[in-house]
């Protein structure tokens, strides 16, 4: 018994292995032909756009998914409810995305800034055939 659970776990392992590195050589095949399309600088914004959304991937994970396999497991094991644990993990995500996102935008004039030299497209909206900003760190308003 004991064997076949080891033998299932190994297989599992390893197909979930292979997906990602499947899906590893995708990107990195991807990533390959786009900078062969795009400039230096092109590829250097696509670079940190890849690190910032990557950062934003990890720190609102934040070791949730793992810990509530763990907990859930643990529920179920004992045969208590595990519903409140899965709503928790699942807002913890949400408020911990939501908090990334936000300091992405509190900070996307100085992100803009230190990418791009400037900032005239960033919080932007055509609206009568002018750019006016959508939020703004400098008056605090949001049109």
């Amino acid at each position: 018994m004991a064997e076949d659970a080891i033998a299932r776990v190994a297989r599992g392992s390893s197909l979930l292995l292979l997906g990602q590195l499947i899906s590893n050589l995708i990107a990195i095949g991807a990533f390959m032909f786009i900078a062969r399309g795009i400039s230096r600088a092109e590829m250097g914004i696509a670079t940190i756009t890849n690190l910032l959304i990557m950062l934003g991937v990890i720190l609102s994970g934040a070791g949730v998914p793992i810990s509530s396999i763990r907990f859930i497991s643990e529920s179920i094991g004992a045969g208590s409810d595990y519903r409140p644990l899965i709503t928790a993990s699942i807002l913890t995500r949400a408020v911990l995305a939501a908090l990334y996102s936000a300091i992405l935008v509190a900070f996307a004039d100085q992100i803009a800034l230190l990418l791009l030299g400037s900032t005239s497209n960033v919080g932007s909206d055509v609206k009568y055939g002018q750019r006016e900003p959508l939020f703004s760190l400098r008056d605090g308003n949001i049109y």
